[in-house]
Protein backbone atom coordinates (compact mmCIF):
# COMPACT_ATOMS: atom_id res chain seq x y z
CA UNK A 1 0.00 0.00 0.00
CA UNK A 2 3.24 2.61 0.95
CA UNK A 3 4.55 1.63 -2.60
CA UNK A 4 0.86 2.48 -4.43
CA UNK A 5 1.09 5.82 -2.59
CA UNK A 6 4.33 6.63 -3.22
CA UNK A 7 3.86 6.12 -7.51
CA UNK A 8 0.49 7.99 -6.71
CA UNK A 9 2.78 11.28 -5.47
CA UNK A 10 4.86 11.30 -7.89
CA UNK A 11 2.43 11.20 -10.97
CA UNK A 12 0.62 13.89 -8.82
CA UNK A 13 3.96 15.57 -9.16
CA UNK A 14 4.75 15.30 -12.46
CA UNK A 15 1.00 16.36 -13.84
CA UNK A 16 1.85 19.00 -11.63
CA UNK A 17 4.80 20.30 -13.37
CA UNK A 18 2.99 19.26 -17.09
CA UNK A 19 0.24 21.09 -15.96
CA UNK A 20 2.52 24.83 -15.06
CA UNK A 21 4.37 24.39 -18.40
CA UNK A 22 0.91 24.50 -19.79
CA UNK A 23 -0.12 27.22 -18.03
CA UNK A 24 3.28 29.12 -19.06
CA UNK A 25 3.45 28.26 -22.60
CA UNK A 26 -0.07 29.38 -22.93
CA UNK A 27 0.40 32.79 -20.97
CA UNK A 28 3.56 33.18 -23.07
CA UNK A 29 1.63 32.71 -26.27
CA UNK A 30 -1.06 35.30 -25.22
CA UNK A 31 0.94 38.19 -24.17
CA UNK A 32 3.69 37.92 -26.85
CA UNK A 33 1.43 40.43 -29.29
CA UNK A 34 1.42 42.83 -26.92
CA UNK A 35 5.35 42.67 -26.46
CA UNK A 36 5.87 43.12 -30.73
CA UNK A 37 3.38 45.61 -30.66
CA UNK A 38 5.05 47.68 -28.16
CA UNK A 39 8.21 47.28 -30.79
CA UNK A 40 6.80 48.42 -33.82
CA UNK A 41 6.40 52.35 -31.83
CA UNK A 42 10.31 52.85 -31.61
CA UNK A 43 11.62 53.69 -35.05
CA UNK A 44 14.66 52.37 -34.95
CA UNK A 45 17.87 53.90 -37.27
CA UNK A 46 21.19 52.30 -38.18
CA UNK A 47 24.14 54.27 -38.82
CA UNK A 48 27.20 53.62 -40.89
CA UNK A 49 30.16 53.90 -39.05
CA UNK A 50 32.18 56.06 -41.38
CA UNK A 51 33.14 59.73 -41.98
CA UNK A 52 32.32 59.74 -45.61
CA UNK A 53 28.43 59.52 -44.84
CA UNK A 54 26.91 62.52 -43.23
CA UNK A 55 23.39 62.53 -41.58
CA UNK A 56 21.64 62.11 -44.90
CA UNK A 57 22.84 58.92 -45.35
CA UNK A 58 21.16 57.41 -42.66
CA UNK A 59 19.47 54.22 -43.49
CA UNK A 60 16.39 52.96 -42.20
CA UNK A 61 15.50 49.39 -40.29
CA UNK A 62 12.20 48.31 -41.38
CA UNK A 63 10.73 46.06 -38.78
CA UNK A 64 8.09 43.41 -39.30
CA UNK A 65 4.21 45.05 -40.48
CA UNK A 66 2.60 45.04 -37.22
CA UNK A 67 -1.05 46.77 -36.95
CA UNK A 68 -1.34 50.31 -36.33
CA UNK A 69 -2.04 51.50 -32.87
CA UNK A 70 -4.07 54.97 -32.73
CA UNK A 71 -3.13 55.41 -29.11
CA UNK A 72 -0.92 54.00 -26.88
CA UNK A 73 -1.91 51.02 -24.76
CA UNK A 74 -3.58 51.23 -20.94
CA UNK A 75 -0.37 49.58 -19.31
CA UNK A 76 1.85 51.96 -21.02
CA UNK A 77 -0.48 54.96 -19.60
CA UNK A 78 -0.32 53.97 -16.52
CA UNK A 79 3.48 53.02 -15.97
CA UNK A 80 4.38 56.63 -16.90
CA UNK A 81 1.59 58.23 -14.33
CA UNK A 82 3.26 56.00 -12.34
CA UNK A 83 0.04 53.62 -11.65
CA UNK A 84 -0.22 49.56 -11.15
CA UNK A 85 -1.23 47.89 -14.35
CA UNK A 86 -4.34 45.62 -13.35
CA UNK A 87 -4.74 43.22 -15.44
CA UNK A 88 -8.12 42.51 -17.59
CA UNK A 89 -10.81 40.43 -16.29
CA UNK A 90 -10.46 38.23 -19.79
CA UNK A 91 -6.96 37.43 -19.39
CA UNK A 92 -8.02 36.26 -15.98
CA UNK A 93 -10.82 34.11 -17.36
CA UNK A 94 -8.50 32.58 -19.30
CA UNK A 95 -5.78 31.64 -17.36
CA UNK A 96 -8.26 30.33 -14.95
CA UNK A 97 -9.88 27.93 -17.64
CA UNK A 98 -7.06 26.92 -18.89
CA UNK A 99 -5.73 25.72 -15.68
CA UNK A 100 -8.88 24.35 -14.30
CA UNK A 101 -9.08 22.46 -17.30
CA UNK A 102 -5.16 21.10 -17.22
CA UNK A 103 -5.96 20.41 -13.56
CA UNK A 104 -9.03 18.29 -14.71
CA UNK A 105 -7.13 16.65 -17.59
CA UNK A 106 -4.09 15.14 -15.88
CA UNK A 107 -4.38 15.36 -12.19
CA UNK A 108 -8.74 14.92 -11.17
CA UNK A 109 -9.48 12.22 -14.04
CA UNK A 110 -6.93 9.75 -13.47
CA UNK A 111 -7.27 10.47 -9.50
CA UNK A 112 -11.06 9.67 -10.36
CA UNK A 113 -10.57 7.07 -12.86
CA UNK A 114 -8.29 5.13 -10.10
CA UNK A 115 -10.97 5.18 -7.67
CA UNK A 116 -13.71 3.61 -10.36
CA UNK A 117 -11.12 0.87 -11.37
CA UNK A 118 -10.37 0.33 -7.75
CA UNK A 119 -14.09 -0.27 -6.91
CA UNK A 120 -14.47 -2.64 -9.34
CA UNK A 121 -14.41 -6.63 -8.71
CA UNK A 122 -11.37 -8.39 -9.48
CA UNK A 123 -12.48 -10.86 -12.52
CA UNK A 124 -9.43 -13.51 -11.15
CA UNK A 125 -13.00 -14.21 -8.95
CA UNK A 126 -14.34 -15.80 -12.15
CA UNK A 127 -11.94 -18.89 -11.14
CA UNK A 128 -11.38 -18.78 -7.42
CA UNK A 129 -14.33 -17.34 -5.99
CA UNK A 130 -16.07 -20.27 -4.86
CA UNK A 131 -19.11 -21.50 -7.33
CA UNK A 132 -22.04 -23.60 -6.36
CA UNK A 133 -22.26 -26.92 -7.55
CA UNK A 134 -24.42 -29.76 -6.74
CA UNK A 135 -23.86 -32.75 -4.57
CA UNK A 136 -25.49 -36.11 -5.89
CA UNK A 137 -26.12 -38.90 -3.81
CA UNK A 138 -25.67 -42.52 -5.84
CA UNK A 139 -26.48 -45.89 -4.93
CA UNK A 140 -23.41 -49.15 -5.22
CA UNK A 141 -23.66 -49.19 -8.35
CA UNK A 142 -23.99 -45.40 -9.36
CA UNK A 143 -27.34 -44.88 -10.07
CA UNK A 144 -28.48 -41.41 -9.07
CA UNK A 145 -31.10 -40.72 -5.98
CA UNK A 146 -31.23 -37.22 -5.18
CA UNK A 147 -29.45 -34.11 -5.89
CA UNK A 148 -28.51 -31.15 -3.26
CA UNK A 149 -28.63 -27.63 -3.96
CA UNK A 150 -29.14 -24.51 -2.84
CA UNK A 151 -30.69 -22.67 -5.77
CA UNK A 152 -28.48 -23.27 -8.42
CA UNK A 153 -28.27 -27.31 -9.89
CA UNK A 154 -24.98 -27.07 -11.46
CA UNK A 155 -21.86 -29.32 -12.50
CA UNK A 156 -18.60 -28.35 -13.79
CA UNK A 157 -17.42 -30.03 -16.49
CA UNK A 158 -14.10 -29.28 -19.16
CA UNK A 159 -14.28 -27.52 -22.14
CA UNK A 160 -12.91 -30.83 -23.93
CA UNK A 161 -16.22 -32.54 -23.00
CA UNK A 162 -18.50 -30.21 -24.59
CA UNK A 163 -19.04 -30.91 -28.42
CA UNK A 164 -18.50 -28.77 -31.07
CA UNK A 165 -21.72 -28.10 -32.26
CA UNK A 166 -22.82 -26.75 -29.19
CA UNK A 167 -19.34 -24.39 -28.73
CA UNK A 168 -20.37 -23.11 -32.70
CA UNK A 169 -23.83 -22.40 -31.79
CA UNK A 170 -23.28 -20.33 -28.75
CA UNK A 171 -20.53 -18.37 -30.51
CA UNK A 172 -22.32 -18.20 -33.46
CA UNK A 173 -25.69 -16.97 -31.98
CA UNK A 174 -24.55 -14.61 -28.97
CA UNK A 175 -20.96 -13.56 -30.20
CA UNK A 176 -19.85 -14.24 -33.73
CA UNK A 177 -16.78 -12.42 -33.60
CA UNK A 178 -15.74 -13.91 -30.18
CA UNK A 179 -12.30 -14.94 -31.00
CA UNK A 180 -11.09 -11.46 -32.92
CA UNK A 181 -13.15 -9.01 -30.88
CA UNK A 182 -11.26 -7.70 -26.94
CA UNK A 183 -14.03 -8.77 -24.88
CA UNK A 184 -16.48 -6.27 -25.97
CA UNK A 185 -18.29 -4.84 -29.66
CA UNK A 186 -18.54 -1.31 -29.81
CA UNK A 187 -20.95 -1.75 -32.63
CA UNK A 188 -22.85 -4.09 -31.34
CA UNK A 189 -23.37 -1.35 -28.28
CA UNK A 190 -24.03 1.25 -30.44
CA UNK A 191 -26.99 -0.99 -32.15
CA UNK A 192 -28.42 -1.77 -29.18
CA UNK A 193 -28.69 1.94 -28.14
CA UNK A 194 -30.01 3.52 -31.06
CA UNK A 195 -32.52 0.40 -31.05
CA UNK A 196 -33.12 1.08 -27.45
CA UNK A 197 -33.46 5.21 -27.98
CA UNK A 198 -36.13 4.21 -31.08
CA UNK A 199 -38.39 2.59 -28.86
CA UNK A 200 -37.66 -0.65 -30.60
CA UNK A 201 -37.08 -4.49 -29.46
CA UNK A 202 -33.92 -5.01 -27.42
CA UNK A 203 -30.74 -6.29 -29.41
CA UNK A 204 -28.16 -8.41 -27.84
CA UNK A 205 -25.21 -6.05 -27.94
CA UNK A 206 -23.30 -7.85 -25.22
CA UNK A 207 -20.38 -10.53 -26.14
CA UNK A 208 -20.05 -13.79 -24.36
CA UNK A 209 -17.29 -11.98 -22.21
CA UNK A 210 -19.62 -9.25 -20.97
CA UNK A 211 -22.59 -11.83 -20.05
CA UNK A 212 -20.09 -14.32 -18.40
CA UNK A 213 -19.27 -11.10 -16.36
CA UNK A 214 -22.66 -10.14 -15.29
CA UNK A 215 -23.89 -13.14 -14.08
CA UNK A 216 -20.97 -13.91 -11.80
CA UNK A 217 -19.68 -10.71 -11.07
CA UNK A 218 -21.94 -7.35 -11.10
CA UNK A 219 -25.94 -6.95 -10.63
CA UNK A 220 -28.85 -7.29 -13.38
CA UNK A 221 -29.82 -3.75 -13.42
CA UNK A 222 -29.73 -1.55 -16.62
CA UNK A 223 -27.53 1.79 -16.26
CA UNK A 224 -24.96 3.38 -17.92
CA UNK A 225 -22.97 2.69 -14.93
CA UNK A 226 -23.04 -0.80 -15.14
CA UNK A 227 -22.50 -0.77 -18.32
CA UNK A 228 -19.06 0.61 -18.16
CA UNK A 229 -18.21 -1.46 -15.87
CA UNK A 230 -19.08 -4.10 -17.80
CA UNK A 231 -17.42 -3.24 -20.73
CA UNK A 232 -13.81 -2.39 -18.59
CA UNK A 233 -13.74 -5.94 -16.53
CA UNK A 234 -14.55 -7.07 -19.91
CA UNK A 235 -11.33 -6.10 -21.61
CA UNK A 236 -9.72 -6.79 -18.24
CA UNK A 237 -10.74 -10.55 -18.10
CA UNK A 238 -9.47 -11.11 -21.49
CA UNK A 239 -6.03 -9.56 -20.61
CA UNK A 240 -6.38 -12.69 -17.88
CA UNK A 241 -8.02 -15.40 -19.29
CA UNK A 242 -7.43 -16.96 -23.05
CA UNK A 243 -10.49 -17.30 -25.05
CA UNK A 244 -11.11 -21.05 -24.61
CA UNK A 245 -11.12 -20.68 -21.05
CA UNK A 246 -13.60 -17.87 -21.15
CA UNK A 247 -15.95 -20.11 -23.23
CA UNK A 248 -15.39 -22.81 -20.57
CA UNK A 249 -16.92 -20.37 -17.99
CA UNK A 250 -19.38 -19.17 -19.57
CA UNK A 251 -20.86 -22.71 -20.32
CA UNK A 252 -20.37 -23.77 -16.92
CA UNK A 253 -22.01 -20.77 -15.35
CA UNK A 254 -24.53 -19.23 -16.97
CA UNK A 255 -28.69 -19.74 -16.55
CA UNK A 256 -30.53 -22.52 -18.51
CA UNK A 257 -33.65 -22.09 -17.33
CA UNK A 258 -35.10 -23.08 -13.88
CA UNK A 259 -32.31 -24.17 -11.38
CA UNK A 260 -30.13 -25.43 -14.34
CA UNK A 261 -26.80 -23.39 -14.58
CA UNK A 262 -23.97 -24.40 -16.87
CA UNK A 263 -24.49 -26.83 -19.87
CA UNK A 264 -24.32 -30.50 -18.13
CA UNK A 265 -27.15 -29.76 -15.66
CA UNK A 266 -29.28 -27.96 -18.78
CA UNK A 267 -28.47 -31.32 -20.81
CA UNK A 268 -29.67 -33.52 -18.08
CA UNK A 269 -32.65 -31.30 -17.05
CA UNK A 270 -34.00 -30.83 -20.29
CA UNK A 271 -32.85 -34.27 -22.26
CA UNK A 272 -31.46 -36.47 -19.54
CA UNK A 273 -28.12 -37.50 -20.89
CA UNK A 274 -24.50 -35.79 -20.86
CA UNK A 275 -23.43 -32.56 -22.32
CA UNK A 276 -20.81 -34.72 -24.19
CA UNK A 277 -23.56 -36.91 -26.04
CA UNK A 278 -25.86 -34.04 -27.14
CA UNK A 279 -26.28 -33.68 -31.19
CA UNK A 280 -26.95 -30.61 -33.31
CA UNK A 281 -30.75 -30.11 -32.83
CA UNK A 282 -30.67 -30.41 -29.18
CA UNK A 283 -27.02 -27.74 -29.47
CA UNK A 284 -28.78 -25.25 -31.25
CA UNK A 285 -31.85 -25.56 -28.69
CA UNK A 286 -29.69 -25.24 -25.89
CA UNK A 287 -27.96 -22.53 -26.84
CA UNK A 288 -30.62 -20.05 -27.48
CA UNK A 289 -31.69 -20.33 -23.67
CA UNK A 290 -29.22 -18.46 -21.85
CA UNK A 291 -30.94 -14.43 -23.46
CA UNK A 292 -34.29 -15.65 -22.11
CA UNK A 293 -34.87 -19.43 -20.77
CA UNK A 294 -37.74 -18.56 -19.17
CA UNK A 295 -39.47 -17.57 -22.46
CA UNK A 296 -37.67 -20.13 -24.25
CA UNK A 297 -38.06 -23.18 -22.58
CA UNK A 298 -40.67 -26.09 -23.54
CA UNK A 299 -42.50 -26.19 -19.87
CA UNK A 300 -43.45 -22.93 -20.83
CA UNK A 301 -46.83 -21.58 -21.59
CA UNK A 302 -45.97 -21.67 -25.18
CA UNK A 303 -44.19 -24.61 -26.13
CA UNK A 304 -43.68 -23.86 -29.40
CA UNK A 305 -41.37 -20.75 -29.19
CA UNK A 306 -38.20 -22.73 -28.59
CA UNK A 307 -38.77 -24.17 -32.24
CA UNK A 308 -38.47 -20.76 -33.38
CA UNK A 309 -35.04 -20.11 -31.37
CA UNK A 310 -33.80 -23.18 -32.73
CA UNK A 311 -34.06 -22.54 -36.01
CA UNK A 312 -32.74 -18.87 -35.63
CA UNK A 313 -29.36 -20.47 -33.68
CA UNK A 314 -29.31 -22.88 -36.78
CA UNK A 315 -30.08 -20.01 -39.27
CA UNK A 316 -26.72 -18.07 -37.48
CA UNK A 317 -24.59 -21.36 -38.01
CA UNK A 318 -25.30 -21.15 -41.84
CA UNK A 319 -24.70 -17.20 -41.93
CA UNK A 320 -21.30 -18.48 -39.79
CA UNK A 321 -20.32 -21.54 -41.98
CA UNK A 322 -20.12 -23.85 -39.37
CA UNK A 323 -22.47 -25.78 -40.86
CA UNK A 324 -24.12 -26.41 -44.07
CA UNK A 325 -28.05 -26.05 -45.02
CA UNK A 326 -28.13 -30.09 -45.45
CA UNK A 327 -27.79 -30.26 -41.70
CA UNK A 328 -29.72 -27.36 -40.59
CA UNK A 329 -32.60 -28.97 -42.34
CA UNK A 330 -32.20 -32.09 -41.20
CA UNK A 331 -31.50 -30.79 -37.39
CA UNK A 332 -34.79 -28.68 -37.76
CA UNK A 333 -36.54 -31.89 -39.41
CA UNK A 334 -35.22 -33.76 -36.10
CA UNK A 335 -38.20 -34.98 -33.53
CA UNK A 336 -36.42 -33.46 -29.87
CA UNK A 337 -38.06 -35.46 -26.84
CA UNK A 338 -38.10 -33.45 -23.57
CA UNK A 339 -37.39 -34.90 -20.08
CA UNK A 340 -40.65 -34.47 -18.36
CA UNK A 341 -39.71 -32.00 -15.46
CA UNK A 342 -39.59 -33.62 -12.30
CA UNK A 343 -37.20 -33.99 -9.64
CA UNK A 344 -34.89 -37.24 -8.68
CA UNK A 345 -35.72 -38.56 -5.84
CA UNK A 346 -35.63 -42.62 -4.93
CA UNK A 347 -35.21 -43.94 -1.36
CA UNK A 348 -36.34 -40.99 0.23
CA UNK A 349 -35.73 -42.11 3.82
CA UNK A 350 -32.79 -43.14 3.62
CA UNK A 351 -31.77 -40.60 1.19
CA UNK A 352 -32.53 -37.72 3.84
CA UNK A 353 -30.93 -39.50 6.78
CA UNK A 354 -27.94 -39.28 4.28
CA UNK A 355 -28.26 -36.02 4.02
CA UNK A 356 -28.77 -34.75 7.45
CA UNK A 357 -25.68 -36.73 8.22
CA UNK A 358 -23.86 -34.93 5.38
CA UNK A 359 -25.03 -31.58 7.28
CA UNK A 360 -23.83 -32.50 10.52
CA UNK A 361 -20.11 -33.65 9.69
CA UNK A 362 -19.74 -30.66 6.53
CA UNK A 363 -21.96 -28.45 7.02
CA UNK A 364 -25.51 -27.05 5.31
CA UNK A 365 -23.10 -24.74 3.17
CA UNK A 366 -20.88 -27.60 1.92
CA UNK A 367 -23.61 -29.59 1.01
CA UNK A 368 -25.64 -27.49 -0.69
CA UNK A 369 -22.46 -25.68 -2.59
CA UNK A 370 -19.82 -27.98 -2.19
CA UNK A 371 -20.52 -30.24 -5.29
CA UNK A 372 -20.02 -33.54 -2.82
CA UNK A 373 -20.18 -36.87 -4.88
CA UNK A 374 -21.40 -39.45 -2.48
CA UNK A 375 -21.10 -43.17 -3.40
CA UNK A 376 -23.64 -45.35 -0.37
CA UNK A 377 -23.90 -48.80 0.10
CA UNK A 378 -27.30 -48.88 -1.00
CA UNK A 379 -29.02 -51.19 -3.83
CA UNK A 380 -31.41 -49.69 -5.51
CA UNK A 381 -33.90 -52.43 -7.15
CA UNK A 382 -33.30 -54.44 -3.72
CA UNK A 383 -34.55 -51.35 -1.78
CA UNK A 384 -37.34 -50.85 -3.88
CA UNK A 385 -38.76 -54.59 -3.90
CA UNK A 386 -38.34 -54.25 -0.21
CA UNK A 387 -40.09 -50.86 0.02
CA UNK A 388 -42.68 -52.70 -1.77
CA UNK A 389 -43.34 -55.89 0.71
CA UNK A 390 -43.54 -52.93 3.06
CA UNK A 391 -45.87 -51.33 1.18
CA UNK A 392 -48.20 -54.67 1.17
CA UNK A 393 -47.70 -55.68 4.60
CA UNK A 394 -48.86 -51.94 6.02
CA UNK A 395 -51.83 -52.27 3.80
CA UNK A 396 -52.67 -55.64 4.90
CA UNK A 397 -51.87 -54.70 8.61
CA UNK A 398 -48.83 -56.14 8.90
CA UNK A 399 -45.60 -54.78 10.40
CA UNK A 400 -41.88 -54.95 9.14
CA UNK A 401 -38.65 -53.29 10.92
CA UNK A 402 -36.52 -52.28 8.03
CA UNK A 403 -33.09 -51.64 9.05
CA UNK A 404 -31.60 -49.17 6.13
CA UNK A 405 -28.01 -49.68 5.09
CA UNK A 406 -25.44 -47.26 5.77
CA UNK A 407 -22.52 -45.51 3.71
CA UNK A 408 -19.77 -47.46 2.10
CA UNK A 409 -18.19 -44.21 0.73
CA UNK A 410 -17.75 -40.32 0.33
CA UNK A 411 -15.60 -38.60 -2.27
CA UNK A 412 -15.34 -34.96 -2.65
Amino acid sequence: MRLVLDILILIARLLIAIGDGVIFLASFIVTLPKHLRRRSEVTVYQIKKSKKYYLKRLKLVKLPKFPKISKPSTSLIRRKRGRPYIIPFYFKFKFFAIGTFVSFLFIFLPFLTFIFIQSLPDPRQLISQDIAQTTKIYDRDGRLLYQIYADQNRTMIPLSEIPDNLKKATIAFEDKNFYQTPGFDLMAILRSAISDLKGEPLQGGSTITQQLIKARLLSPERSIERKVKEVILSVWAGNIYSKNQILEMYLNQVPYGGTAWGIEAASQTYFGKHAKDLNLAESAFLAGLPQAPSIYSPYSGNPTRWKVRQREVLKRMIETRNISEEQAKEADREILTFKPPRNILHAPYFVMYVKDWLVQKYGINMVERGGLSVVTSIDLNTQGKAEDIVREEVENGGYLGIIMMGLREISM
